[in-house]
């Protein structure tokens, strides 16, 4: 949802949040938040659905890349902490599923 708005047709949100960001406009930032986080989030959806082996692994790395994605946005726009911060426990706890469930697929 978060990259369809970045990328509608109407600017978002003021291009003054990005000024201390590597980008001019909101375009690369909604690709990179359609095609890499919810990328990677999609391909851990599709594993586990699927139950491939490396389910709870890709789990993890989508949580991560979430996490990520949060880290830099938090450093490039300071505005909108609480919903950055949500969304950071909701990488956590997506990480620790991945994280436990590898745990218990290895024992």
């Amino acid at each position: 949802m978060g990259s369809w708005y970045l990328l509608g047709p109407s600017e978002p949100m003021p291009l003054e949040y990005l000024d201390d960001s590597p980008f001019s406009n909101y375009e690369a930032p909604g690709l990179i938040l359609l095609l890499i986080v919810g990328g990677s989030s999609l391909l851990a959806a599709i594993a586990r659905w699927r139950h491939w082996q490396s389910e709870y692994l890709l789990t993890l790395a989508a949580g991560a890349v979430l996490l990520g994605w949060l880290f830099f946005e938090f450093l490039w726009v300071p505005e909108g902490w609480a919903a950055q911060i949500v969304f950071a426990l909701v990488a956590a706890v997506i990480m620790i599923g991945g994280y436990v469930g590898q745990r218990q697929l290895a024992n």
